[in-house]
């Protein structure tokens, strides 16, 4: 049975495996911004955009707890 996805799993880590976290999204980040510029497909930039703005909206909740 698969986990649903508004289930919030509660996890403790160190302020240094926080930023580890958020700069692994950062990479992925550009990584996908690196993407965007290569392609043309409507669909593919759709779901680009989609994701890299999941990138974004977990790093600011990073970023916001190390605050």
């Amino acid at each position: 049975m698969g986990r649903k996805e508004e289930e919030v799993t509660i996890c403790e880590f160190t302020d240094d495996e926080m930023y580890i976290l958020s700069d692994a999204l950062l990479s992925l980040i550009r990584g996908t911004n690196e993407a965007l510029r290569f392609t043309y497909d409507k669909k593919c930039i759709e779901e680009l955009q989609k994701v890299a703005r999941k990138y974004q909206m977990l790093n600011e909740k990073i970023c916001k707890y190390l605050k």
